[in-house]
């Protein structure tokens, strides 16, 4: 928008007086142009900060405020990916496995993060490698590059990295509309 504004005021500026009769309603006119831009940027700068505050909460003692950032970080998408994708990397996994579900809840918008779920397949904590098969399934096709991982994964020694590994690679590779999310699967059978 500002530059939009800029090249308004250069067009004016190289016009002849004679052309342009700075009216009442000109003026109005460019006013309103100036706030909206004004206004477009505030709240772009209002956007960082709510992402700065989320990825420094990432970091907090209290679990239930690391999982807080990590849902306001899932409103950004994109904008957050990098904050997600180091989540996926935190000492805790608890953050770890909540990160790799708000991946899941992002589908196909997660897309950039499928190499840091395939890696995150490996982790120390079963329901993180859980967690990161359920989103790469959740992100479908776009996670093709993860087959190779998830197709080791179906040999993992917990039952329910297979299963969410297997229901993935189904998804990845023949997505379906009524598939149904493995969550809900994956927690009848633990119950």
């Amino acid at each position: 928008m500002n530059s939009a504004i800029i090249s308004l005021f250069i067009l004016v500026q190289s016009m002849p007086l004679r052309c342009l009769e700075p009216t009442s309603e000109v003026r109005e006119f460019l006013n309103q142009i100036e706030k909206k831009a004004n206004l477009s940027d505030s709240l772009k700068e209002k956007e960082e900060e709510k992402i700065s505050k989320s990825i420094n909460e990432l970091n907090d003692k209290d679990i239930h405020i690391r999982v807080k950032a990590l849902f306001a970080l899932y409103e950004f998408g994109d904008k957050a990916m990098p904050a997600l994708i180091n989540a996926l990397k935190h000492e805790d996994y608890k953050l770890r496995r909540s990160a790799a579900d708000v991946l899941g809840f992002m589908g196909e918008r997660a897309a950039g993060a499928v190499s840091a779920l395939a890696d995150a397949l490996n982790d120390s904590a079963t329901i993180v490698r859980v967690y990161a098969a359920l989103a790469l399934g959740e992100i479908g096709p776009k996670a093709k590059s993860a087959m190779p991982a998830l197709e080791a994964a179906v040999k993992d020694k917990a039952y329910l990295v297979r299963d969410a590994s297997a229901e993935a690679l189904r998804k990845i590779k023949k997505p379906a509309a009524d598939n149904k999310p493995v969550k809900f699967r994956l927690m009848s059978r633990v119950t």
